[in-house]
């Protein structure tokens, strides 16, 4: 902390220029002491012009607070009230959306809708003009199709793939494309000159992220160069060292072949699936979902309800995490059908829910909680599609790789539901590799 960090305090959306000692208060205000890092510039405070705001389309969270507030009242006389008035799923999606940030004034408004059956009057914080949110895509199956095809052949005219490619190797096996003679195993031949000359060590993340696409192709991941990759899973402390997307990737790794892990003899803490699973649930945020200091973010929770699925029939404690992490996502899609973050909508955090809903089962075209003014989460994925093949990361931009490759496993995620397929990471249809000339 420095000279700029303190405690700052707000009243009806107005920060206050005098002690918080110093104010008269009335009836249905709404006040707010918060912790700023940067003068206020990250809490809508905005009075130094050499502070840009962290987040400068803050929402106005007045009328929502309000109303959580009269709730939280009638329930410390009526513990039963949210129950008793089928308030629960409103409520939750407001918690949600009033801690975080990113959060855009739609989304607070549609909140406070559906928590009080009211429409807020507010539009814009402190006058300013609500972000630009272009208008939304509708897309039919057979556009879904054609983006899905025009994109893998911009995959494969990206010549050979080697390792590092692993995003693009999952869909592409997933797909069951065709793919030029020798491709895989250009791919494959790469990945075992890494694996030999890091000696068989990669960190947890990359690991699972090679056992995946290995697994995509039905190949031993217990001898890769000679190397056993499942041995990087071994040590939970090594694992967990990053944070919780260590523990997602390698449980995704782990469920999507049903790999049994080597007994660990020389580590400190075996892995176990148990050991895993529980660590992701000890990271959800307090009111659902997963995300970073507090604040529940699209992808880290898309990405945790996809690690989570296959307990979510045989672990109570499962069930309920994903079902609040469901709740989440509804509430946090942007009003065109798309996922932002850090207040950027983009490809890959749509992409990433339509995974997590394809895997649970969840029709990303048809479940009312994901459509958002006629909009489906499919049709918020096809604004990135660009014309002739791929995605960008955001509206505007070109092909962007990492949205390419997240976009089309989404798109592969999609059809595989449709067809009645294994989801993505369930590979028990893995075909293995099949060499044609194209």
């Amino acid at each position: 902390y420095d000279s700029w960090s303190g405690w700052m305090c707000s009243v009806n959306n107005e920060f206050l220029s005098t002690a918080i000692s110093n104010i008269t208060v009335n009836e249905g205000d709404v006040i707010r002491v918060q912790f700023s890092l940067t003068a206020g510039s990250d809490i809508d405070r905005n009075e130094y012009p050499w502070a840009t705001p962290v987040y400068p389309d803050y929402a106005n969270r007045t009328d929502l607070t309000r109303a959580l507030a009269e709730i939280n009242h009638k329930k410390l006389s009526n513990p039963s009230y949210l129950t008793q008035n089928n308030l629960q799923t409103a409520y939750d999606t407001a918690m949600a959306i009033m801690g975080d940030f990113e959060s855009t004034q739609a989304q607070v408004n549609t909140a406070y809708t559906a928590l009080t059956g009211k429409n807020s009057d507010i539009t814009a914080t402190d006058g300013q003009p609500e972000p630009v949110v272009t208008p939304g895509v509708k897309t039919s199956e057979e556009v879904v199709k054609q983006s899905g095809n025009h994109t893998e052949q911009y995959i494969l005219g990206q010549g050979a793939a080697k390792y590092g490619a692993e995003w693009n190797i999952l869909g592409l096996a997933r797909a069951e494309a065709v793919v030029p003679q020798g491709y895989y195993e250009t791919y494959l031949q790469s990945v075992v000159d890494e694996v030999q000359k890091k000696q068989g060590i990669l960190e947890p993340g990359t690991t699972a992220r090679v056992v995946l696409a290995l697994s995509a192709l039905k190949q031993d991941v217990t001898n890769v160069g000679g190397y056993n990759l499942l041995e990087n899973f071994n040590d939970l402390e090594n694992v967990t060292k990053n944070g919780v997307y260590g523990p997602i990737y390698v449980l995704l790794a782990l469920d999507s072949n049903n790999y049994q892990l080597p007994e660990n003899r020389a580590r400190s803490i075996q892995t176990t699936r148990e050991g895993l699973v529980q660590y992701i649930l000890n990271q959800e945020i307090t009111y659902g979902g997963w995300g970073w200091q507090g604040v529940a973010d699209v992808d880290t929770t898309a990405m945790a309800i996809q690690a989570l699925t296959p307990y979510y029939h045989s672990n109570a404690e499962v069930k309920a995490a994903v079902d609040r992490g469901l709740t989440v996502l509804s509430g946090l899609q942007c009003g065109d059908g798309s996922y932002s973050s850090y207040g950027i909508c983009n490809a890959e955090s749509t992409a990433q829910v339509i995974v997590a809903l394809t895997g649970m089962g969840i029709n990303p075209a048809q479940d009312a909680r994901f459509v958002k003014n006629g909009y489906t989460t499919i049709d918020g994925l096809m604004k990135f599609a660009v014309n002739g093949g791929g995605f960008s990361h955001e509206l505007g931009n070109g092909v962007n790789n990492l949205a390419t490759a997240q976009g089309y496993y989404a798109l592969v995620a999609y059809q595989r539901l449709i067809n009645g397929q294994p989801s993505l990471y369930q590979m028990s249809d893995a075909k293995g590799i099949t060499t044609t000339t194209v």
